[in-house]
Formats: C-alpha cells, sequence, structure tokens
C-alpha cells in the first residue's frame, strides 16, 4: 500500500505497519452480526407482509 506522509512525500508501507491498515477482527465480527440482524428483520418483514396482503387481496377480490 502507499500512504502520504506529513510532509506530502509518498512513501510504500512495508510489512510491519501493513496491518495497522485491516480491520480487527472482533470489530469484523461486530460488523457481520450487525447485518445478520437487518436481514433478519427485513426477512421477517417481508414475510409478515406477504402472510397478511394475501388475505387483503383475497377478501377485496370477492366483492
Amino acid at each position: 500500500m502507499i500512504s502520504i506522509n506529513d510532509a506530502g512525500q509518498l512513501q510504500q508501507n512495508n510489512a510491519q505497519n501493513f496491518r495497522e491498515g485491516m480491520m480487527p477482527a472482533d470489530a469484523l465480527l461486530v460488523t457481520v452480526i450487525v447485518v445478520a440482524i437487518f436481514v433478519v428483520f427485513g426477512v421477517t418483514l417481508a414475510w409478515a407482509d406477504r402472510q397478511t396482503s394475501s388475505h387483503r387481496l383475497d377478501s377485496d377480490s370477492k366483492r
């Protein structure tokens, strides 16, 4: 990776500070869990909407 130091000069990162730019495993785990919660919530909302909308459409079509 290439970074810019305070003087504005380009320098190439070596292997020692390469891991500084990587996301820690615990932050990655938290991110995955939060995304999974939103996905489950969205699927639950879609399922509930499908369960209620099919009954509502059937009663409207009988009029």
